[in-house]
This record gives C-alpha cells, sequence and structure tokens, in this order.
C-alpha cells in the first residue's frame, strides 16, 4: 500500500468522502502513522536559509524534464493537475518537446521550465505546457513564469498570427509554501465592478510531496512523489534503501514498466542528489536492483554521455565544490571556488573521478592547474 512522506514518519492517508451541501461534497483525511522499522522513513531537513542562486537547480531539473518528456508520465501528471478528462483527449503521438530558442540568452541559464505541446480532442492549434519547478520556496516564481508566458505567446503571434492556449504549472517539492502569488486572494478585497480589469492569470500549482500516495498509487507520479524527497532526508542511506524497497515492491505493472524504462534516470538521481560515495550508492542498490546495477555509472561517465550543456557545467562546478567540502569538512575558500568556475570541464572531471584518491587541496590545485 502506498505510503505518505512525512517528517520521520510514514503516513498512510486515506481521502473520505463525509458528503457535503447539496451538490457538492467534503473530504477530509485520516492518518494513519506506523513507526516500525519495516515503514522506515528518515526525518527531512528543513532548510529556510536556502537562497536562490539563479542557476538550474541540478540534478532535479535533470530528473523532472527527463520525466515530463515522457508522454505517459505527462498524460498522468495532467490526471492529477488538469483533470481525467482532458488527459484522455491528448491525441496520441502529438506530443513534443517545444524549442526554448526564442528565450533570450541572458535568460536562458536562468530558467529550467519544460516547454511541450500536444494536440487536445478536435482543436484546430497545438496546446502549449509550460511547466516549472522549485525545490524551494521562491517570491520570483510567479514572474519568472509569467515572462515565459509573455514570450511564448509573442512567438505564437509573430509567427503564426494567433494566440496559442497555454497552460501553466509550477511543480513544487520543497519544505514550506511556494510563494506561488494567487491573484484572486490578493484582489479579494477590491470592489466587484473592477475585478474583472485587473490582471490575473492561472498557474496552477502541483506540490508533489503532499500528494496522497494512496490517491496516486496507479499515476507515474508516484515515482517522482518517491524520489523527490531524498535530498531533505538526513539520512540518506536508510532513505535511498527505504524509496528502492517501495520502488521493488509496486505491484501495478504500468509502474513496473515506467520504473524498468528509466532506470538508469533513477539511478543517476540518486548517484548525484547525495554526496554518498559511489560504491556505497551502488552497494544499496544492488540489495534491491541486483540484476540492473550495472547499469550505475560513474558521475564523471554519465556528465560526459550528457554533453555538459550550460546548466549541466555549473551543476559539475557545484557538485565539486560540494563533495571537496564534504570530503575534507570544510568550506573552501574562496580561491579554490574561484579556480574551479575557472576550470576546463576535463578538470573538473578528473577531480571528480579521483574525489576518493585524492589526500589534500594541494592536489586538487594540481589538477586543476
Amino acid at each position: 500500500m502506498p505510503e505518505k512522506i512525512t517528517d520521520g514518519k510514514v503516513d498512510k492517508s486515506y481521502a473520505v468522502d463525509v458528503g457535503g451541501h447539496a451538490g457538492g461534497s467534503e473530504e477530509f483525511y485520516l492518518h494513519l502513522v506506523q513507526e516500525d522499522e519495516e515503514n522506515y522513513l528518515e526525518d527531512l531537513v528543513d532548510d529556510d536559509n536556502f537562497e536562490d542562486s539563479g542557476d538550474v537547480q541540478y540534478p532535479h531539473d535533470l530528473l523532472l524534464k527527463r520525466l515530463f518528456l515522457d508522454p505517459e508520465f505527462f498524460k498522468d501528471f495532467l490526471e492529477v493537475s488538469v483533470g481525467e478528462g482532458f488527459a484522455d483527449e491528448l491525441v496520441a503521438g502529438s506530443f513534443a518537446e517545444m524549442k526554448t530558442d526564442f528565450i533570450g540568452k541572458d535568460l536562458q541559464n536562468f530558467y529550467s521550465d519544460i516547454i511541450c505541446s500536444a494536440r487536445v480532442g478536435d482543436s484546430e492549434y497545438q496546446f502549449a505546457f509550460l511547466i516549472e519547478h522549485k525545490s524551494y520556496p521562491d517570491k520570483q516564481v510567479t514572474f519568472q513564469i509569467l515572462n515565459y508566458l509573455q514570450k511564448l505567446l509573442e512567438k505564437s503571434w509573430s509567427k503564426k498570427k494567433f494566440i496559442q492556449p497555454v497552460l501553466a504549472f509550477l511543480v513544487y517539492h520543497g519544505e514550506g509554501q511556494s510563494k506561488l502569488i494567487d491573484f484572486d486572494a490578493e484582489y479579494s478585497h477590491l470592489p466587484e465592478e473592477i475585478k474583472p480589469d485587473l490582471f490575473g492569470v492561472r498557474i496552477r500549482e502541483v506540490n508533489i510531496a503532499e500528494l496522497d500516495p494512496e490517491a496516486i498509487s496507479g499515476n507515474l507520479l508516484y515515482i517522482s512523489y518517491l524520489l523527490v524527497s531524498t535530498n531533505r532526508a538526513k539520512d540518506k542511506r536508510e532513505h535511498i534503501g527505504f524509496i528502492l524497497k517501495q520502488m521493488s515492491d509496486i505491484g501495478d505493472l504500468k509502474l513496473q514498466r515506467f520504473v524498468e524504462n528509466n532506470i538508469e534516470t533513477i539511478f543517476y538521481y540518486l548517484l548525484n542528489v547525495t554526496d554518498l560515495p559511489f560504491e556505497e550508492i551502488k552497494m544499496i542498490i544492488s540489495e534491491y536492483y541486483y540484476r540492473e546495477v550495472d547499469k550505475v555509472k560513474t558521475t564523471a561517465d554519465q556528465l560526459r554521455e550528457e554533453g555538459m550543456e550550460t546548466g549541466e557545467r555549473k551543476a559539475l562546478e557545484e557538485m565539486a565544490i560540494k563533495q571537496l567540502e564534504g570530503k575534507f569538512k570544510i568550506t573552501l575558500s574562496d580561491e579554490l571556488k574561484q579556480k574551479i568556475k575557472q576550470s576546463s570541464i576535463e578538470k573538473l572531471l578528473v577531480v571528480m573521478e579521483q574525489i576518493f584518491e585524492i589526500e589534500d587541496l594541494e592536489e586538487v590545485e594540481k589538477i586543476l592547474s
């Protein structure tokens, strides 16, 4: 049975329909908490001091982009975020990723959105779907999405002389509230006569961490629900073991196939979301996926395969700094951080490959020189 991830416990939640007013219904949740070893889940860290650097938040971006660009995952996402009827209207074979070359170069490193398109029902036009994700509260997220929306609409008007229908989503999996602006709430105190004249747009928010696992037990979002909690766990080793056990025990055939088809992406995410040694993570994986463990590759190998795009280059810099600080239990000097950021990709990869053999920071400086 799917289990809800909470602060240090496994919480089995059940939505109960108790009826309500005429023509409607009300729901409340029963939370059945178990704390035995079989249902272990480590406490999550509440990081209120996280600041947005403006860079792509790798590896979450990479994981979610790969998942969302799977047509089956995207359809299941629409079932949760919009409704089953709308998702069923997606025209088979029409789903595709949209190019973002219309975004100015000054903004391309800042945005991590996924933009895709698909035909819906008998509509003459392709719908566009803009998906922004955040792993931390961000006061600017509403304006980032609005800026992107503007550029999408400008593009459709200038190229094809029509306003493309665009649905915007915020996928959130951080602590606390996302800071997404609710325009209806902001304007609720104003006179009704002027509300139609005020700017407003609906951005649908999906908080992955707050999804009811029982309700999505047959939905592919259940996989993302399990994975995105990893970076907030205090004891990542036990937490990863818990998640892998949950995935290996999945009985739903659709979810099983999805895990099998995306197992390397899942391993890649688990390798990069923690600073645990490669061999340790490989050992954890082998407990539940011993036949697939040979698919686990080093961070350096995978980054080479990915082609080292701009966002991933920055991610490698951040990862090298994080690994070195974790290894030596210090904060790197500004000078060494700058040297890392100015180094070639090849040298950074050497640092990552030799991270467990490097004995001191002088060795690091020699590699980077």
